[in-house]
């Protein structure tokens, strides 16, 4: 089993995530920031851009206040638990009760956002009726229950 570390990166960027209704099979880096992703704001605050010649509409999306959008990226780092008992005898063969340290993994921050720009095919992503729009809206909405829940009633009595 691992659990994973999150590292706080020393230089924050501040980034504006896009969420596009497409799938592209490459992983690789790209120069994206303006040969291929040049997106232009209009007058009504909304967004178009052109994608693989298919044109898209966005939408932005603000998160509430108090939140923050954090940018994660994966590392080959790992970082051992210490044992949990380090004054015991430094015995090399482990007991059948104990087992060896156990590796988390690292994921690193490299920025973080206050919005974020839902897109889709044509047309202006409307709440009722894109799914990625749905689902991000109705995230920050969950979000905000379960930590307003959290901080208002920790723990719930039997009446």
């Amino acid at each position: 089993m691992s659990n994973t570390l999150t590292i706080h990166s020393s230089t924050e960027q501040k980034l504006q995530p896009n969420l596009l209704p497409c799938k592209v099979a490459y992983n690789g880096p790209v120069n994206a920031e303006t040969r291929y992703w040049n997106p232009k704001v209009e007058e009504d605050g909304t967004s178009t851009a052109y994608f693989r010649g298919r044109k898209l509409q966005g939408k932005e999306v603000t998160l509430p206040g108090g939140y923050s959008g954090v940018v994660l990226q994966k590392t080959d780092r790992v970082v051992v638990d210490m044992p949990q008992h380090p004054d015991q005898d430094d015995d090399d063969d482990l007991s059948e009760q104990e087992s060896p340290p156990e590796q988390i993994k690292v994921i690193e921050q490299i920025g973080t956002f206050e919005n974020i720009t839902v897109w889709d095919h044509e047309n202006t992503p409307e709440s009722g009726q894109n799914p990625y729009l749905k689902g991000v809206e109705e995230w920050l909405k969950m979000a905000g229950a379960v930590s307003l829940r959290y901080l208002v009633t920790p723990f719930v009595g039997q009446h």
